[in-house]
């Protein structure tokens, strides 16, 4: 049996060691990953949403010019 050498031990520990991620490794990782959520998922969603806001006020808005509309019209005495 061979006897293992206090720096073969680290050269082999350190070639073990190497593939792992350090702590900045997985930092750089996270800020990456963050970068493209918000790049590819959260920009378009608020804007989609933005959008959708918008027509939901102008479709409040229609709705209240048909109310006063019909209440124009009753007013008058008219028919559609």
């Amino acid at each position: 049996m061979t006897q293992l050498s206090e720096e073969r031990f680290e050269e082999i520990l350190a070639q073990r060691l190497a593939p792992l991620a350090t702590k900045q490794d997985i930092r750089e990782a996270v800020e990456d990953l963050a970068r493209i959520t918000a790049d590819t998922i959260a920009a378009p969603f608020t804007k989609r949403f933005d959008r959708l806001e918008e027509l939901l006020e102008v479709k409040e808005d229609v709705q209240a010019l048909k109310h006063q509309m019909a209440e124009i019209r009753s007013a008058l005495h008219l028919t559609a």
